[in-house]
Parts: C-alpha cells; sequence; structure tokens
C-alpha cells in the first residue's frame, strides 16, 4: 500500500482511553506467534513505559534529533525552484483539510532550501 496516513491519524485523533484500549487490542493481531509464547515480553508492551511511547497523551512531534547539517557541493544552486502541480480545484478543499490536518501532527513550517511540494 502507498504511504497512507489514514489510519494513523484516525488513532491519534481519538480520545486518550480509547487508544489505549486499541493498543492494547492490537497486540493480540500485531505481535508474532513465537514472542506472544514469551510471558515477559508481552508483559513489558503492557508496561507504563511502552505504553507511555506508543499512546501519548499528547503528541508534540517527533523530537530528539538535532537539526540536519547537510553538507552539498559548492557549486550547488542556493535555491531551486520547487515545479509543484496545481490542485485539482474539486480537490482542494479536501487537500487543505488534509494538510491542516498533518501539520498538527507532523508538517512544520521550514525555510530550508531543501523542499518537497505536497503531492496529492
Amino acid at each position: 500500500m502507498p504511504v497512507a496516513f489514514g489510519p494513523v491519524l484516525a488513532f491519534m485523533e481519538t480520545s486518550y482511553d480509547e487508544a489505549r484500549a486499541e493498543y492494547f487490542n492490537m497486540l493480540k493481531d500485531h505481535v508474532g506467534e513465537q514472542l506472544a509464547r514469551c510471558p515477559q515480553f508481552i508483559n513489558i508492551l503492557k508496561s507504563e513505559l511502552c505504553v507511555d511511547r506508543f499512546v501519548p497523551k499528547e503528541w508534540t512531534g517527533i523530537q530528539g534529533f538535532p537539526p540536519l547539517d547537510l553538507q552539498v557541493k559548492e557549486d550547488f544552486p542556493p535555491f531551486h525552484k520547487v515545479r509543484s502541480r496545481p490542485i485539482n480545484p474539486r480537490l482542494y478543499e479536501h487537500a487543505k483539510k488534509e494538510f491542516e490536518s498533518l501539520t498538527g501532527y507532523m508538517y512544520r513550517h521550514s525555510t530550508s532550501l531543501c523542499a518537497s511540494p505536497l503531492v496529492i
């Protein structure tokens, strides 16, 4: 399946209690047979340490990574115009709503010279 944020966003947009319940329900289907037979492993996945990591009470984005220091060749242009295709007017409102939703989770404003257009 191509990249799809639908299931992730659905999970993140539920209440904390619903997301926590879903996490525990998913363990049955997403833990392999051999690991499921290891009680210590299952106990770790059910521990508050793992629950806090996989079901955060508040999503603040991916944190803890230092900013990238990209090294580019000297003759690399300081600016490259990104060619973007216009959004079909019939899709614009849906695309705008989806982009604004993703902005709350992972997209951030950037002044980076390296960019990629939004793909609809």
